[in-house]
């Protein structure tokens, strides 16, 4: 949504909350998330808007789908009055990034969010911001709480299904050979297979498994601005 110039949210919600009215308020925004996707033939995209945010600093790179070319460079820090609030933790998240989006002066047509933790089945900061701005989004981490099978290690692209009490609901996927792989997870306006097509088609950092608009968007939100070294995987059970 525009305005003034402007990008503006198309979910309205206030930031200055206790635990229990932002508890309300995740559980409002988890009932508008749409798991249907926005469509299925991606060739209308031109723009994603690459998110991360790292100690209370916010990153977001916009770049060109699915060429990689970065647009724009962007770069907010949370304010002192925000607040880290334990059983709604996408707020702070959420509200570090607000600047940064709200400079966009056209939305994107994605947005790809760099998580700490892919927990399937959960209400993330890709959930979070796809809601609150209208976007499509997808949750992409070396980390993921879930059952899995390890990606054949030969083949770039590899995936399985991550299971949420036996349900698929995100994907582990080996970007290149022989790397670790992804977790990925849809956010708002996503299913798994869009989701996957998105992260598969960004180019590839030479000697990294992430994406490079990845690596340059958490690069933009550290407070050391060389390259991002290599990612171990974790899994988080």
């Amino acid at each position: 949504m525009r305005k003034n110039g402007t990008v503006k949210p198309r979910v309205d919600h206030p930031w200055n909350l206790s635990q229990d009215a932002a508890d309300q308020w995740r559980s409002d925004l988890a009932g508008q998330r749409d798991p249907r996707p926005a469509r299925r033939a991606w060739s209308g995209t031109r723009r994603v808007a690459v998110v991360s945010v790292k100690d209370r600093t916010a990153g977001v790179v916009v770049c060109d789908w699915p060429s990689g070319r970065c647009r724009r460079r962007i770069r907010a820090k949370a304010t002192r009055a925000a607040v880290y609030l334990p059983t709604a933790p996408t707020f702070l998240a959420a509200q570090t990034v607000e600047p940064a989006l709200s400079a966009l002066s056209d939305p994107p047509d994605i947005l790809l969010v760099d998580e700490d933790t892919i927990r399937p089945g959960g209400f993330g900061l890709a959930d979070h911001l796809g809601v609150r701005w209208g976007v499509p989004s997808v949750g992409v981490s070396s980390a993921c709480a879930g059952e899995w099978d390890e990606p054949p290690p030969g083949l770039d692209g590899a995936h399985v299904f991550v299971k949420d009490g036996g349900v698929p609901a995100a994907l582990a996927v080996r970007a290149r050979a022989h790397r670790p792989p992804l977790f990925i997870a849809p956010g708002h306006r996503m299913d798994l297979l869009g989701a996957l097509e998105v992260v598969l088609s960004l180019p590839l950092a030479p000697r990294a498994p992430w994406p490079r608009a990845l690596a340059l968007a958490r690069s933009v939100a550290a407070k050391n601005k060389s390259r991002p070294g290599f990612l171990r995987r974790r899994k988080v059970l």
